[in-house]
């Protein structure tokens, strides 16, 4: 420019034969726009191919997938070009062709924005992932008009598990607390209601003259002792051995 500064152009180059000669016309476009849309573009495909979540592309018409990224690849198993063969209901068992239009025929009729559900992925080597999905149906594109939905998926097995853990950890926290009821009512009831008969027994020992009698209560209130004794180590593991290993798995989720 004028002021120095430069920017890009393309240029075509035209042969035009005159009186007075060959003539070359040269067509100068300023192209900085589009070199940016392209960087752009650019930058959306390495952060969509980065993503770890699976991204689908397929065409509404045969099924067919058309794009897939690399976490795509990942979270099935299969190399992009397999993946690029097969069809949307090669992986998704849980669906046939007829239950699969009805769900995305609100979406393509423009009634929502985006379809979400959750199902599973078949892997290539058979088993099953539970994933979260997310459907796009942006309008159709391009001389073909072709029409494409774009699929979000992230698998969710993790989740799901730490979930099922949680679960888990508050049914055994709910029983803990039932058993620290009991342990409360051992210990205020029972024990003390087991200590008050062995002490009123000592009581009465002294002034029983039968020595047989007086042997069967001493030994009654040495099996009263013994009693409060398992009731007290009983009370300890169901309280602090317990709590302890819920605590334990709960720091693991």
């Amino acid at each position: 420019r004028a002021d120095g500064t430069e920017f890009i152009v393309e240029v075509s180059l035209v042969p035009i034969a005159t009186d007075g000669g060959l003539r070359i016309m040269a067509t100068i476009r300023d192209v900085i726009e589009a070199v940016e849309i392209e960087a752009h573009r650019h930058v959306l495909f390495e952060m969509i191919e980065a993503a770890h979540d699976g991204v689908f592309i397929f065409t509404l018409d045969t099924l067919e997938f058309t794009y897939v990224n690399h976490g795509a690849e990942l979270q099935l198993g299969y190399t992009r070009d397999d993946l690029l063969s097969m069809s949307l209901l090669q992986i998704e068992p849980e669906f046939t062709e007829h239950s699969f239009r009805r769900l995305v025929e609100p979406l393509v009729g423009g009634a929502v924005d985006s379809v979400s559900f959750t199902t599973v992925h078949r892997n290539k080597d058979g088993t099953c992932s539970p994933v979260e999905v997310v459907l796009d149906y942006p309008s159709p594109v391009g001389p073909r008009k072709r029409r494409l939905v774009i699929a979000m998926v992230r698998d969710i097995t993790e989740r799901l598990q730490r979930e099922e853990a949680i679960r888990c950890s508050e049914a055994s926290l709910r029983l803990l607390d039932e058993r620290e009821r009991l342990a409360r009512d051992l210990h205020d009831l029972v024990i003390q209601r087991l200590f008050a008969a062995g002490v009123g027994l000592q009581a009465i020992h002294s002034s029983i003259t039968d020595e047989r009698v007086a042997k069967r209560v001493a030994d009654t209130v040495t099996e009263l002792d013994l009693t409060i004794s398992e009731l007290r180590s009983a009370i300890f593991h169901l309280t602090t051995v317990t709590r302890a290993s819920v605590a334990s798995r709960t720091r693991d989720i």
